[in-house]
């Protein structure tokens, strides 16, 4: 779903714009200097669409002492700055004022005593986002009684989505500037910053290992634990999790839209641990400037010697390269079918051998068979068993779409909309596999439409029901956009309804008479059916009844959700009656001092484990709440009742 980062957040009505730096020189200066190459001149360049969500930092560094160095000849230091911020649209901060907490321990900090809470993002191999009691370490009588046990703020960050990860005493998380991070988990202190490069919106993974090993037993039989995690350039990294000492990095993909925004999954197979990778990208985006040739990307898994980073195999969605297919109006060549990437964590079913995945909308003409679909592939080889598409004719870009006022991104240019235009209705978290007795597994999907697919693993996918849940037009609303969560035979969807007002105006009118419906469902896994609902009308205490668009997390007795106005909410299992809330949105005070806030919840910033939860807020962006904070919640010592909530 490559509009998680952009267009998903432009459409968040309840959300207040963010204030734009003072371009100063930087309009003129890209235009010179920068636009031949970042406007679709070069096919190995990333388009500006993809700069605009670096840093000012980040490009200033890239102009300075960077990759783009060179280009930048002749460029005093003003100049620099003014083209940093006129692409990130905000000030070129100074360095923190107050330092990073640091930790005294060193590297014999980490413990192999405690193993990792989780597998991945989607805490096991099937997705189901369920946490065991054990290493939850909290049950449903003590949520109400969670309260803040440390804040850390990523410095200078607008940002914070990504999964935490826990294991061996540590917090193990990514951000927004491409930093990877190992916090204390008791204390949030700062064991590790390595510096990366594009943004890190997933999870990191790390080997498991068992609870039982001593410090130096572990070590012996294992040896060097390593943390992976890939970013917004298509970059997969390794690090030593004890030091943060890159191991090796790999680009997965030559084009220069293509990124990892889902988790990348490991497995050991024959003796070698191997790293399914999820590959999307960015070009949709690049399309709204009329002069790039959309489009040519093609999502794809890429499996990897966890070692070595070397790679095994790699598996295209779309199995040809996009071709030419005549001209723009503008007179560029217009190639497709392209698009098809693949936004969330793989599934592992090794009962069949099989890897699952789910696909978004293509991004130029022909829309073909490999867009919006379920597919199975070989753990192996890689080799495609079956595809199950739930929505055809779905090719959309940026370029169709209308600009928003205040917006940063050149929409609206036609010249690259797809015709017929599809309604772009992604499949968008990972498919859950829900494992059932004598092989009766079921896998469940969501779309951007609100609608939940129940197939059949055992037989090629094969449809066994479907549940539309979003109240909007099929065409023009939102529902569900990144993870569900499971307990038993039940799966949690939390949904985000609202029309996408960024349609064309043909598209809009179709609005009329409908209605929103915002908040958390719970259905059977086996048939579809509607167990209870959780309306966001029903529960909120503000002027606007936010909707959830984080993905969901469930421990026993209790499923957690985070709605996009910053409230993260606690919901009975059984009933959907809520159990607590927290305004993750409120200023704290962190460690080193400062004094930060949280904003939006979404993406996928939660985790449970060890007593603790651990959540990231402010999904910030073009008209994004912002926010930098992680916040660690925890019941304290001598747990006490919380305050009863007000009706």
């Amino acid at each position: 779903m490559s509009r998680r980062a952009t267009v998903f957040i432009i459409a968040l009505a309840i959300l207040v714009p963010v204030a734009r730096a003072e371009p100063g020189q930087g309009a003129t200066l890209f235009a010179e200097r920068c636009a031949g190459c970042h406007e679709g001149g070069a096919a190995r360049a990333p388009n500006r669409s993809l700069l605009e969500l670096l840093t000012p930092e980040r490009i200033y560094a890239a102009l300075s002492h960077g990759p783009m160095q060179a280009q930048a000849q002749g460029l005093d230091e003003r100049q620099r700055r003014d083209i940093a911020e006129f692409l990130a649209a905000r000030p070129l901060g100074a360095e923190p004022s107050i330092p990073l907490k640091r930790c005294s321990a060193g590297s014999a900090w980490f413990d192999w005593r405690k193993p990792p809470s989780a597998l991945g993002w989607g805490i096991d191999r099937g997705n189901r986002r369920f946490v065991a009691a054990a290493a939850a370490g909290l049950t449903a009588a003590q949520v109400p009684q969670l309260e803040l046990a440390w804040a850390f703020a990523y410095p200078g960050l607008t940002r914070a989505a990504s999964e935490p990860l826990t294991a061996a005493g540590a917090v193990f998380v990514g951000s927004q500037d491409g930093d990877a991070y190992a916090l204390d988990a008791a204390t949030g202190c700062v064991h590790w910053v390595y510096h990366g490069g594009g943004e890190i919106r997933g999870a990191m993974v790390i080997a498991p290992w068992h609870a039982g090993a001593s410090r130096t037993g572990a070590a012996r039989g294992r040896g060097v634990p390593r943390v992976y995690f890939g970013d917004n350039f298509g970059v997969v990294h390794a690090l030593d999790a004890r030091t943060g000492t890159v191991l090796w990095t790999l680009k997965v993909d030559e084009h220069s839209a293509a990124r990892v925004y889902g988790t990348p999954v490991l497995l050991e197979r024959s003796g070698r641990s191997v790293l399914y990778v999820p590959v999307a990208s960015f070009e949709e985006v690049a399309a709204s400037t009329a002069s790039y040739p959309c489009c040519t990307f093609r999502g794809s898994i890429v499996a990897l010697d966890a070692a070595t980073g070397e790679r095994l195999w790699k598996t295209y969605t779309i199995p040809a390269a996009s071709a030419a297919q005549g001209q723009t109006r503008s007179g560029a060549t217009r190639f497709g079918p392209s698009g098809a990437g693949v936004w969330s964590s793989p599934t592992i079913d090794l009962r069949r051998n099989a890897l699952y995945f789910s696909t978004g909308n293509n991004y130029s003409g022909p829309a073909d068979g490999n867009s919006n679909a379920v597919f199975a592939i070989d753990l192996d080889s890689g080799e495609v068993r079956w595809r199950h598409q739930v929505l055809a004719g779905d090719a959309s870009n940026m370029s169709c779409y209308a600009p928003l006022p205040g917006s940063r991104f050149s929409l609206g240019n036609d010249v690259n909309c797809p015709a017929p235009f599809g309604p772009d209705l992604d499949l968008t978290g990972p498919p859950i596999l829900i494992q059932g007795t004598e092989g009766r597994d079921i896998l469940v999907a969501g779309a951007k439409s609100g609608t939940v697919y129940g197939l059949d693993p055992a037989r090629e996918g094969q449809l066994l029901w479907t549940t539309r849940l979003s109240r909007g037009t099929a065409t023009s609303a939102g529902g569900f956009f990144f993870g569900m969560a499971t307990e038993g035979d039940r799966v949690f969807v939390p949904l985000l309804d609202f029309p996408m007002t960024y349609y064309q105006a043909a598209d809009t009118a179709a609005l009329a008479g409908t209605t929103p419906r915002n908040g958390l469902y719970a259905l059977n896994a086996g048939t579809g059916r509607l167990v209870w609902s959780a309306e966001a009308t029903e529960y909120c205490r503000r002027g606007t009844c936010a909707g959830n668009a984080a993905a969901a997390l469930a421990i026993p007795g209790v499923v957690f959700a985070g709605a996009v106005d910053g409230m993260l909410r606690a919901f009975d299992s059984r009933s959907g009656a809520v159990l607590w809330e927290y305004d993750t949105a409120a200023t704290v005070t962190t460690l080193s001092g400062e004094r930060a806030h949280g904003g939006t919840l979404s993406g996928s910033g939660l985790m449970v484990a060890d007593g603790a939860l651990f959540v990231n807020s402010g999904y910030g962006g073009i008209t994004g709440t912002p926010g930098n904070v992680l916040l660690a919640l925890r019941v304290p010592p001598h747990g006490r009742a919380a305050p009863a909530r007000s009706q």
